[in-house]
């Protein structure tokens, strides 16, 4: 129990260090704005060029695999292991310490700023071993943690965590997901785009009393388009679950017609055995030459009252989207698969 709550009272310190003014770095300041692994990053203090030197704070790498940072209250220090190594950071000295027995010479000082300690670029990039760029007139960091900074949390747990692995043209070729400490390779991908961030919730999907870990991975938007792939997961031995494509659920209960008829555009759906019917004017017959509802283009999914629901927009052309398709999903036969698929018109096509 005092392990636990020493670990804890250290966790507290890290996270909010109580502030310690020093004046030599008063002046020639300017703040800067960071990217980190194609994201932007705001904080409570950003990093920061003093005296022609660039700072960042260190608790920003507090969750990067392979990296820990321990906060001395009496003495104002921080203690870091990465890479094998052991680092002691002082508050307003300009020697780093090792286990190497090699003392680090700085050209600044460590310092506090509003509760964080702030710790030259060179410094960060030999605790890291991230590829740091400082760019745009130096208005901006950007920094490549090579895989090693999570690149979600959990929505309700910080112990749910995800990675991305392999970067090469943009996209992540591989992740890996965290959950209470143990993780596993996926062979799952996922852009780098700030836009693109992977979605990680926790629920009961399976009605067994433990909550599945529900990974949602955006693979790019844009006018008319809109990718997600979904995953579930078992919390307890990071097991996938399948989970029944749209592509099948659509060929098994969907059925659609559009036809075109004395300026009447007539567009008819049939999803589960219910059918919908709407009758849009178009009288040159220019509003579409799709014979069907098109599904597949906007795809979302989320998780409401505790069951997998997906969103299928329904296009009559590429520009024009009329309604979307509702699949919720229950557990059955160990897998996850269509329970109900309702087609629902969007307010603006609904005859009042």
């Amino acid at each position: 129990m005092k392990k636990l709550l020493g670990s804890l009272m250290a966790s507290v310190l890290l996270s909010s260090v109580i502030h310690s003014g020093n004046g030599a770095f008063a002046d020639a300041r300017q703040e800067l704005s960071l990217r980190m692994d194609h994201q932007m990053v705001n904080m409570d203090v950003q990093p920061v060029v003093n005296n022609g030197e660039v700072f960042l704070p260190i608790y920003i790498i507090r969750d990067w695999q392979g990296i820990q940072l321990q906060w001395n209250q009496l003495d104002k220090s921080l203690t870091a292991w990465a890479g094998g190594q052991r680092y002691v950071l002082t508050n307003g000295s300009d020697e780093v310490s090792t286990t190497a027995g090699r003392d680090i010479q700085l050209t600044h000082p460590v310092y506090i700023e509003q509760g964080r300690v702030m710790v030259p670029l060179s410094l960060f990039k030999r605790l890291t071993g991230a590829a740091v760029v400082v760019g745009g007139e130096q208005e901006v960091v950007k920094v490549n943690s090579g895989g090693r900074r999570p690149l979600a949390y959990g929505d309700s747990r910080k112990d749910v965590k995800i990675f991305g692995n392999n970067e090469k043209d943009g996209v992540y070729h591989g992740l890996s997901l965290e959950i209470g400490g143990k993780q596993h390779h996926f062979p799952w991908s996922t852009p780098t785009g700030w836009k693109e961030i992977p979605q990680l919730i926790e629920a009961d999907l399976t009605n067994d009393g433990e909550e599945e870990v529900t990974v949602l991975l955006n693979q790019g938007s844009g006018t008319g388009v809109h990718a997600q792939d979904v995953h579930v997961i078992r919390a307890k031995d990071l097991t996938e679950i399948p989970v029944q494509s749209f592509k099948e659920i659509v060929k098994e209960k969907v059925s659609s017609a559009i036809k075109h008829q004395n300026g009447v555009l007539t567009v008819t759906v049939t999803a589960d055995g219910r059918e919908m019917t709407l009758e849009i004017p178009d009288e040159d017959g220019s509003r579409t030459d799709h014979s069907a509802v098109g599904f597949g283009s906007v795809v979302y999914h989320s998780i409401e009252n505790g069951k997998l629901v997906l969103r299928l927009g329904g296009s009559i052309s590429p520009s024009e989207f009329v309604g979307e398709l509702v699949i919720t999903y229950r557990w059955s036969q160990d897998k996850l698969t269509a329970e109900s698929v309702q087609f629902i018109l969007f307010p603006e096509y609904q005859r009042e």
